[in-house]
């Protein structure tokens, strides 16, 4: 907490015409169903304009319809409604859209000037499972993007700028306890764990000995998850996150 303070994002990225004008024109991989795992799971390469304003924002908002210099959201509007007084990315509706996990910062360097890379990746990169250099994805979706439990490789600085996220958390001691899928996906979780009262203890027994942390991320937080530790990740709102992984 504190730490995104002085970040220029914490104030430009809420507004969608700000990211829009810098990017809209962009194209960028955004995944669609209800996760990765999902057979309906898909990856399209649309224009960023195209996501934002057809998949983070109300159709009836009215963001989306006045097209300026400043506000070029409408010529990517594709049904622009009407009604509405939405005006920033926390009034948002729900989709089944996600632009997860992507170096957008790499591809629009001009972004990257609006954060600031913690200090604290730097003063770790002697761990042993650090390669020496961190990586910045970047994570947008409206309201009930999930990202399955799952591990990862490497250390996490997971950094909240706009909206909320829930997340659960569990040690590598649990893996026996939460079922990984076997072969390629062995870093993913076979059991949904958002709504644990309705897991499948006939099939999954030893969940009922699973030990999971609940958390949950706001604007201005940051979350360390150690590499190769469960997580959990649902967007309770519109949401900007970044992952700082090394």
């Amino acid at each position: 907490t504190g730490t995104m303070k002085e970040w220029p994002a914490m104030k430009k990225w809420v507004n969608p015409n700000y990211l829009l004008k810098i990017a809209g024109h962009r194209h960028v991989p955004v995944e669609f169903g209800n996760n990765y795992m999902s057979k309906s799971w898909n990856q399209k390469v649309i224009p960023l304009g195209e996501f934002v304003c057809n998949h983070t924002i109300e159709k009836k908002s009215k963001v989306c319809e006045n097209s300026t210099e400043d506000q070029p959201l409408k010529r990517y509007r594709k049904d622009n409604g009407s009604g509405g007084t939405a005006t920033d990315l926390n009034q948002n509706i729900s989709s089944t859209a996600y632009l997860a996990q992507h170096e957008l910062l790499v591809q629009i360097p001009e972004l990257e000037k609006d954060i600031i890379v913690p200090d604290y990746c730097s003063l770790s990169l002697a761990d042993a499972k650090s390669t020496g250099e961190v990586a910045v994805n970047f994570w947008f979706g409206p309201p009930g993007t999930v990202s399955p439990l799952h591990h990862d490789p490497k250390n996490n600085l997971l950094a909240q700028v706009t909206g909320s996220k829930l997340i659960k958390l569990a040690s590598p001691q649990q893996n026996e306890n939460v079922y990984p899928n076997p072969g390629m996906m062995s870093n993913t979780s076979q059991v949904d764990v958002e709504n644990e009262e309705n897991v499948d203890l006939e099939k999954y027994p030893k969940f009922k000995d699973a030990k999971l942390e609940q958390v949950v991320l706001n604007p201005g937080e940051m979350l360390y998850i150690p590499a190769n530790h469960w997580h959990f990740v649902k967007s309770l709102d519109t949401s900007i996150s970044l992952s700082f992984w090394w």
